[in-house]
């Protein structure tokens, strides 16, 4: 999972391409830091990443729900 408001998704879109699982998913929080925190230098208004943790918490139990 990669965050897209700073160095981070070159970094997800790396171990991603470097996985040797058959099974892999690759998936992006639009405009969170690092820290899953929105990126407050990346935005162009306040409040344009909205909750940038509740949404990746969000989609990680949605592809939990799916699997499991």
């Amino acid at each position: 999972m990669g965050m897209t408001g700073s160095y981070e998704f070159m970094a997800a879109e790396a171990i991603y391409q470097n996985s040797s699982s058959p099974d892999k998913q690759m998936a992006f929080v639009d405009g969170a830091s690092h820290n899953i925190v929105p990126e407050k230098a990346a935005e162009r208004f306040a409040g344009e990443f909205g909750d940038t943790v509740r949404n990746c918490f969000e989609h990680v139990n949605s592809w939990l729900e799916e699997r499991f």
